[in-house]
């Protein structure tokens, strides 16, 4: 084969990864698009620009009316997500007391454990409206008997953990043409893994691999109703913003830093039955709260 024909093969191989990779960066931010009501254009610039500045974006050059666009978008989501974790409304409250009076005491880990566990038990998904984005707050939720789609559980479920004096945040991730929503609860500023999956697994009758991110002040335990008990796998994601609905904050995730505590094997069949199987000793990883219990 000539050297000529090897290049030019090279060449449309490149070309071919070059184009394939556009398409999958594209496909994943139209799903915000779509799901969003804001444009792709908008959401490819402003992930372009975190990836070379960071959270701290480029201020020294001219508006980019794109860019302009998505913080816009994330200032108004945030301000809802605000509006929905009703943590002060007698419903929202009164339910999360019911679910954590378990565990008397300070903010522990019991008390997580079973706000988890019901919910995850007794939620029902049920879908948004067609090419509409539906937010329901915490309260209507529990109005509804527990129906409604990930980012409705991540309110919930955040808003009970701060309604009991934890510290909660909710992202949302995405990837490829998918996006999901998620909770997560402040743990420590000084975590020891072995403790928490020690805790858990006394908790839940079983060794469990813990999911874990650092930043933004400390340690966050995943608690995605897709992850089956309090700190299971992350779903997978490239892009990702987190916010902080309490503070109205937003901060932008490139990456996914998912960290096991624990290499001990998982059994996830059995997690759920834990509500009913709790002992009823004290928690003793109380101290793992000591910065939720600060905020």
């Amino acid at each position: 084969m000539k050297t000529s024909t090897i290049i030019i093969l090279i060449c449309t191989i490149l070309c071919l990864s070059a184009a394939g990779f556009s398409y999958y960066y594209w496909k994943q931010n139209s799903i915000i698009a779509e799901k969003y009501a804001v444009s792709t254009e908008s959401a490819d610039a402003y992930f372009d620009e975190i990836a070379e500045y960071g959270d701290e974006l480029d201020t020294t050059s001219l508006p980019n009316p794109q860019i302009e666009e998505f913080k816009g978008f994330l200032d108004n989501e945030v301000e809802k997500l605000h509006l929905a974790c009703d943590i002060e409304n007698d419903i929202t409250r009164g339910f999360a007391v019911s679910l954590a009076k378990r565990f008397p005491g300070n903010l522990n880990i019991g008390q997580i454990c079973n706000i988890y566990s019901y919910l995850y038990k007794n939620w029902k998904y049920v879908n948004d409206p067609n090419g509409k984005e539906y937010l329901a707050s915490a309260s209507k939720s529990i109005e509804l008997g527990l129906a409604g789609d990930c980012d409705d559980f991540a309110v919930l479920m955040a808003s009970l953990i701060e309604a009991i004096g934890g510290t909660s945040r909710i992202t949302y991730g995405f990837n490829g043409n998918e996006g999901h929503a998620w909770a997560e609860v402040k743990i420590s500023d000084n975590f020891y893994p072995h403790e928490l999956a020690n805790e858990l697994a006394r908790l839940y009758n079983d060794r469990l691999e813990i999911n874990y991110k650092f930043g933004n002040g400390g340690y966050w335990l995943n608690l995605d109703w897709s992850s089956k008990y309090p700190g299971g796998p992350y779903y997978d994601y490239e892009n990702a913003i987190i916010f902080d609905p309490f503070n109205k904050t937003y901060s932008v995730d490139n990456r996914k830093e998912e960290s096991p505590a624990t290499e001990a094997p998982l059994n996830a069949d059995s997690l759920m039955n834990a509500t009913e199987e709790y002992q009823d000793s004290p928690s003793n990883a109380d101290s793992l709260m000591n910065a939720s219990e600060e905020n």
